[in-house]
């Protein structure tokens, strides 16, 4: 039984699982790992997890400074790479943050920045091969803007990295011929680089062929022959008798068409469950429960058998991933692992350690 909580739901996050994913990818690739941590460690809770991680990455990897200065606040030790702040130069050399770059604009903002501190700012060279994100559009742009570097007073240029828009294979060796054309152009100017690559899938489909990954999903147990890390549950607040042809939820969403009971679960759409879930099942008791109405603090299911008050309701477990979820609601494992949030609690279990 899951500790008593006025509303929402509860996190379960196994960080042996974690360690244990990350452990796989490295021994597969023999590849350095950078570890992204952004977005609340994909919705698992980055102070939770930075501290317990550090002995099993090389790098950590956040999108923005605000992000990078909560791992600083709870004692990282590892580099940390901002991969979408363009707007924080300041920032970026007080914490002694890697940025990626890619313009020339950038340079000189970070120069700037890091005359104010007296310090050398190291920064990477995000090469575009093909996501259509960010990054320089081509090798010889790659090249002018590592120039440009070499040049510029306090910015080093020590890697370049790029990001594949799909892990399949053939598309990563298509990727992977343009990103060498940035390697070769920029590598003729600054000498060798570290190169680092992302997505988990690409890497395991093609065993790594650069000095580091960037992964982020396969960590939290999304890929191959990885274990999922995150397990969602809330409880049975309130159980209901409908009878035949009475409704429930919002607009009636719901109408029983024989005498049902009806379970309420704490832990709406404010926290992460999402309206497209009506339809799915939750596991209670063992048993496989269907979700039949969403509203903002709790949702509502049909019991297929009886339940009690304060019964554990599973949401995300084993035989309904994140995977499955994004398959009923026609989303990505991304969204929904990232979408619980709010008035959650996190609660970590960590075996490995104990």
């Amino acid at each position: 039984m899951i500790k008593e909580r006025t509303i929402g739901l509860s996190v379960i996050v196994d960080i042996g699982a974690i360690r244990s994913n990350i452990q796989k990818i490295r021994q597969k690739t023999g590849k350095k790992i950078l570890l992204m941590i952004k977005a609340e460690a994909y919705g698992h809770g980055t102070l939770g997890l930075v501290h317990k991680l550090q002995d099993a990455v090389d790098a950590f990897g956040v999108a923005d400074t605000e992000e990078g200065a909560k791992l600083i606040e709870c004692g990282c030790k590892k580099p940390i790479l901002i991969t979408c702040d363009y707007e924080n130069p300041v920032s970026i050399v007080k914490y002694g943050f890697t940025p990626f770059v890619f313009t020339k604009a950038q340079i000189a903002e970070l120069s700037k920045a890091a005359d104010l501190y007296n310090r050398t700012i190291k920064v990477h060279i995000k090469a575009e091969s093909g996501m259509g994100r960010f990054g320089t559009q081509n090798a010889e742009m790659s090249k002018a803007l590592a120039i440009i570097i070499a040049n510029t007073n306090r910015v080093r240029l020590t890697g370049i990295a790029t990001h594949y828009s799909s892990g399949d294979k053939e598309n990563v060796i298509r990727q992977n011929a343009i990103f060498r054309e940035h390697i070769f152009e920029v590598e003729r100017v600054s000498g060798r680089l570290l190169r680092h690559s992302a997505s988990t899938l690409a890497a395991l489909n093609t065993g790594g062929i650069y000095d580091m990954l960037r992964i982020g999903i396969g960590a939290y147990g999304y890929g191959g022959g990885l274990t999922p890390a995150m397990k969602i549950v809330s409880r049975i607040i309130a159980i209901n008798r409908l009878g035949e042809g009475a409704c429930a939820g919002y607009d009636n969403i719901y109408c029983a068409e024989a005498a049902k009971d009806i379970a309420i679960i704490s832990g709406g759409y404010a926290d992460g469950i999402s309206r497209s879930y009506v339809g799915g099942y939750v596991s209670i008791r063992a048993t496989a429960h269907r979700i039949v109405a969403v509203c903002m603090d709790s949702f509502i299911v049909e019991l297929s058998r009886p339940c009690r008050l304060g019964d554990e309701v599973e949401i995300l477990y084993p035989d309904n991933s994140a995977q499955d979820l994004a398959k009923h609601s026609l989303t990505i494992p991304y969204e929904i692992l990232t979408s619980f949030k709010g008035r959650i609690k996190r609660i970590y279990n960590d075996t490995e350690s104990e």
